[in-house]
């Protein structure tokens, strides 16, 4: 339901632009947000988020490729699906986790780069409204190559080619 909702409103949103970034952040994010809201974890007002995410933007869109990362849990990294490795990931490496439970009992910590075009901003500013700089979230169109060059920080001898 909210991919879909988030497609219907992709053109509204321009992240070079503060104020209708802003404007779309009033008309399209999470209820609870509003002109006088403060990012609970931070205590960032909206106008701090809206900046932080502009400027983050403008420093990887004119970037080919990028650093992201990714938390997973699997008894072994073995069972790692290369077929799904997920949308979700953080641009920021102190912004991962393992939201809403794992599959396993050990975690490892993902380091992959991306093409920027495989960033669907629109989504990933809509997340970031949700939960805030504390994830970071950078969210990867569905099918999206992902190359993954770190497994816990140890650098792959073969990268492992990946799909969102």
């Amino acid at each position: 339901m909210i991919t879909k909702f988030i497609n219907f409103i992709k053109e509204d949103l321009d992240l070079t632009n503060f104020e209708n970034s802003k404007n779309w952040a009033l008309n399209h994010s999470p209820e609870d947000i509003d002109k006088n809201w403060k990012d609970p974890m931070t205590g960032k007002d909206l106008d701090e988020i809206i900046y932080m995410y502009i400027n983050k933007y403008k420093s990887i869109i004119k970037e080919t490729e990028i650093e992201v990362y990714r938390m997973i849990m699997l008894d072994d990294i073995s069972l790692m699906n290369l077929k799904n490795v997920g949308v979700f990931w953080s641009f920021e490496k102190s912004g991962v986790g393992v939201y809403g439970g794992g599959k396993g009992s050990k975690v490892f910590v993902l380091t992959a780069e991306i093409n920027t075009k495989d960033i669907d901003w629109i989504q990933g500013f809509y997340s970031f409204l949700s939960y805030g700089p504390s994830e970071f979230e950078c969210y990867i169109k569905k099918g999206s190559n992902i190359v993954i060059t770190h497994i816990n920080d140890k650098k792959l001898k073969k990268e492992l080619l990946g799909k969102a």
